[in-house]
């Protein structure tokens, strides 16, 4: 309070509603007033300079000089506190900042373990000790649902939490979230679950502080938290932050487990098959043969079938070709492939000498019976893949005849799949 208005105060008995009014409106409008001479104010307020000066007595001032005098503290009092009243505005800044800490901290952590945990878990509870605590509990649920692991949202009160440890099995998850993280009734009743229910793992996220639900905690998040500008509320962006740091590296984690998985199996089978060869005594040359007799013979014989059918059932191979068109199909193969063991045959040396001559038959010849349904020269072909893997040359095909000859039986093959899929489609 300036001194002026402590002077109104202190003489208020003393001032009529007119005068009153005008000492309002001088003290509202300082800076405007305090230029002004004793005649300007005057005709400003529409009152006589009497009036003014009558005004000035009654607030026990000498008169107008006093008044000015006065009105100029006022207006530095006022610009003062319009000074005060300015916040710095840190939020930003300091957001970015903890940020950058957060994803630093985060990248060191080691969270295999409770990645493990974490997917292997048959219930999953989320309990928080707050309506802002509660919110980011359900943020995290949807963020796991993401993922397909589900989760059970637990009400604000100890009694869920007693439930759960009940009810609890081995290998469940409990998530508190906590600002603090030093609730005495929430960590006595955790205590209470270590002596008569030890199955559950406990995860807590908590203030960047030490308390003492981290320290009872299987494992631990820290959330920093950001005061606002303008006053000491704290904002809890940081703590969603943290959760879609865990989530996204969760998912990384299950796409990188699934491939090591993959590439695990894979291994095995190759391995095997590898154990196999070996005691087969099946080199590349063995399996070449193999696969040239299998292309000459398989044809054969089933040619033999088809004569010997029409002949028992006493009809013409065209009408029986006419009549089935599948194996005509079969017939288009079948001869295409003696053509290709012919072939081969002829070119054994050529594709044994290089061996990308060798690795880029077999491929072509593993999707050309894979195309035609022809399993057992497809495992062949395989194999042949397999062995030819374990040399240390160059698998580069260095015969352009191969390749040629290559895309014209895959050609043939692909036709061939083309026709039978259209003669089911019609069926």
């Amino acid at each position: 309070m300036s001194k002026l208005e402590y002077l109104v105060y202190q003489n208020s008995g003393k001032l009529n509603d007119s005068e009153i009014r005008v000492i309002q409106f001088i003290i509202n409008n300082a800076k405007a007033c305090k230029g002004l001479s004793l005649a300007e104010l005057a005709r400003k307020l529409y009152v006589s300079r009497s009036a003014i000066f009558r005004l000035c007595k009654h607030l026990g001032l000498s008169g107008y000089n006093e008044l000015k005098f006065y009105l100029n503290e006022v207006v530095q009092e006022k610009e003062q506190n319009n000074i005060s009243k300015v916040v710095p505005n840190n939020f930003d800044a300091n957001v970015i900042k903890e940020i950058e800490n957060l994803h630093k901290n985060f990248k060191v952590l080691k969270l295999d373990e409770f990645y493990n945990e974490l997917s292997n878990a048959k219930h999953i509870y989320i309990y928080s000790t707050g309506w802002i605590q509660q919110m980011l509990s359900d943020y995290l649920s949807h963020e796991l649902l993401l993922f397909g692991i589900s989760s059970i949202v637990l009400p604000a009160a100890v009694s869920e939490l007693e439930m759960v440890g009940k009810i609890a099995e081995k290998g469940d998850m409990l998530f508190i979230i906590s600002y603090t993280g030093n609730n005495k009734e929430i960590n006595d009743e955790l205590g209470k679950f270590e002596m008569v229910n030890n199955k559950l793992r406990y995860v807590s996220f908590t203030d960047l502080k030490q308390n003492k639900l981290a320290s009872l905690s299987d494992h631990n998040f820290y959330y920093p938290t950001v005061k606002f500008s303008s006053s000491n509320d704290v904002s809890f962006i940081l703590a969603y932050t943290l959760v879609d740091f865990i989530i996204n590296k969760f998912g990384i984690s299950l796409v990188f487990g699934k491939k090591k998985k993959v590439i695990k199996m894979v291994s095995k089978i190759n391995n095997f098959v590898i154990s196999f060869l070996d005691r087969a005594h099946l080199d590349t040359k063995k399996i070449l043969t193999a696969y040239i007799n299998a292309l000459i013979l398989i044809p054969l014989f089933f040619g033999c079938f088809i004569v010997l059918t029409s002949s028992v059932a006493k009809q013409n191979i065209n009408i029986v070709l006419n009549d089935t068109p599948l194996i005509a199909i079969d017939m288009i193969v079948a001869l295409t492939d003696f053509i290709m063991g012919y072939y081969i045959w002829l070119k054994k040396d050529l594709i044994l000498k290089y061996e990308g001559n060798y690795h880029f038959l077999m491929f072509s010849q593993a999707i050309s019976q894979l195309m035609v349904g022809n399993i057992f020269c497809l495992i062949l072909a395989l194999f042949g893949i397999i062995r030819i893997n374990e040399q240390t040359g160059k698998l580069k095909c260095q015969s352009n005849f191969i390749k040629v000859s290559a895309f014209i039986f895959l050609t043939i093959f692909g036709f061939c799949l083309v026709l039978t899929i259209s003669i089911f489609i019609r069926k």
